[in-house]
């Protein structure tokens, strides 16, 4: 099929699905299913919750609502235009044969529901209006929603439907993780500790090895024969490597062994600290995200 008629059948087809059976008159609105982003499970029966309420406030004000099936960015698709353009909405007016659409998109962010609301008449620019609902729950923000809309554009409250006014705050389960017993652990030595005490242990090891060595060079020094010049100055040359070895070898103990005691006096201050989970306990707290739920994770040091 040519893609010329697969467009004007998908034309014909929205304009099918979205006229209701009988001709609109002026008052009838249409209202387009409102659209959600990134909501959570919880949240993702929002956007129909509240094109029904909408509907409903239409409806109790004496007017003619209409619920249509497709979603302004199905419809707008099907049409090929967009729908930030005033000449998109007008075309999608027409098409379905009404003069006042309405619509909305439902979007979350930082604990807060955001709720954008358009109305657009034919040959006027579209009336925009947003609504912010932070910290509320699905009920609050549905009775909310209906308050502020009424008063938005002028539409009468059912009387079946009192609006609470008192914003509910959502529940919060805090869990503290519990410290482990205080008391020495070895578990609690940081690895650069560690890491200390091995460096100064293989500088005593080097130095012991060395001064071993030098020893036996002295014993070699008094036996060795002096009776030629080649050997004095194989005498000298083993002296001098002697004293060497003995210089390096005591730097190599001593230093080595102040590394160590270094390494053993933190090893033992850190094992036998407080743990930081007793000094910082943990709060884990869930919270609704963009997406989804969240943790949020704090750090508290106890007095």
């Amino acid at each position: 099929m040519p893609r010329a008629w697969i467009v004007l059948v998908l034309v014909v087809a929205i304009c099918v699905v979205g006229r209701p059976a009988a001709a609109q008159d002026d008052a009838t609105i249409l209202v387009l299913p409102f659209s959600g982003e990134e909501l959570s499970a919880e949240q993702s029966s929002l956007p129909a919750k509240l094109t029904e309420a909408l509907a409903v406030l239409i409806r109790a004000s004496g007017g003619v609502a209409t619920v249509a099936q497709e979603s302004l960015a199905d419809s707008a698709m099907l049409l090929g235009c967009d729908t930030e353009e005033v000449e998109c909405l007008q075309s999608l007016a027409d098409t379905m044969g009404a003069k006042t659409l309405m619509f909305g998109e439902v979007s979350v962010g930082e604990d807060t529901v955001v709720v954008v609301v358009t109305r657009f008449e034919s040959g006027a620019d579209p009336v925009i209006e947003t609504y912010k609902f932070p910290g509320m729950g699905l009920d609050a923000i549905m009775k909310k929603f209906v308050e502020l809309v009424a008063s938005s554009y002028g539409f009468d409250v059912p009387e079946d439907e009192p609006i609470e006014k008192e914003v509910v705050e959502p529940k919060r389960d805090v869990v503290l993780i519990q410290a482990p017993p205080s008391g020495f652990s070895l578990g609690r030595v940081k690895t650069s500790t560690w890491a200390i005490i091995g460096t100064g242990a293989v500088a005593v090891a080097v130095g012991a090895v060395l001064q071993i060595k030098s020893g036996s060079i002295r014993t070699d020094i008094d036996n060795a024969p002096r009776d030629t010049v080649e050997e004095l100055e194989d005498l000298e040359a083993l002296e001098k490597r002697g004293k060497q070895y003995y210089q390096i070898g005591g730097g190599l103990l001593i230093g080595g062994g102040i590394v160590v005691a270094t390494g053993l006096t933190l090893a033992i201050l850190q094992g036998a600290s407080s743990p930081k989970a007793q000094e910082r306990p943990i709060a884990v707290v869930p919270m609704p995200v963009r997406g989804g739920i969240g943790v949020a994770v704090t750090f508290r040091r106890l007095p």
